[in-house]
């Protein structure tokens, strides 16, 4: 080995020495790249998990206030005030109304199952199952229909809460996770 570094010029070692250095550089470099693309998809996944976990979250306080509307017009209804159950009932729908639009915005970023096919369920078992028939009771005007579907839509409401606390531990765990990574 000695014998093959005296034989070496000046000029080869210093090109050696330059070479070995380059490629440490391409070396680092390729390295910092995929740091910085690993990165890149983490942040981008903790964005999208935001954006999904406020939309849940949305979804959820805007539904129970309109449970809490179409309550309120019952009883308004109940008591005789005509105009403020027409108000109540008014201000539930546009609750409803809200409460999809935000369901709608986390569903499309859904691309997962599992646990967000679960809140995906709860939602439409809740509207489907529990708002609807609820607010069709209260324009029938039967006071037990309309006590037996609040029951009934509670139970589908915590069903709902359940499920999006579920995905909502999920999400945090994995943003741990990811940024753990990182």
């Amino acid at each position: 080995m000695n014998r093959l570094l005296s034989n070496v010029s000046v000029k080869m070692s210093l090109t050696l020495i330059l070479a070995i250095f380059s490629v440490l550089i391409l070396i680092i470099s390729f390295l910092g790249h995929r740091a910085g693309e690993e990165g890149s998809t983490s942040l981008n996944e903790l964005d999208v998990a935001a954006d999904q976990m406020r939309a849940v979250n949305r979804s959820q306080q805007t539904i129970a206030n309109a449970q809490l509307f179409y309550v309120n017009s019952f009883v308004a209804a109940y008591e005789g005030d005509a105009r403020a159950a027409r108000d109540y009932l008014e201000q539930a729908q546009i609750m409803q109304q809200a409460a999809q639009g935000y369901f709608a915005e986390f569903e499309s970023m859904t691309h997962q199952a599992g646990l967000a096919e679960e809140v995906i369920t709860t939602f439409h078992n809740l509207t489907q199952q529990g708002l609807v028939p609820l607010q069709a009771a209260l324009a029938s005007g039967s006071e037990t229909q309309f006590r037996t579907l609040r029951e009934t839509s509670s139970g589908l409401n915590q069903q709902f809460i359940e499920a999006a606390s579920a995905y909502n531990d999920y999400r945090v765990e994995r943003n741990h996770q990811l940024v753990d990574a990182f």
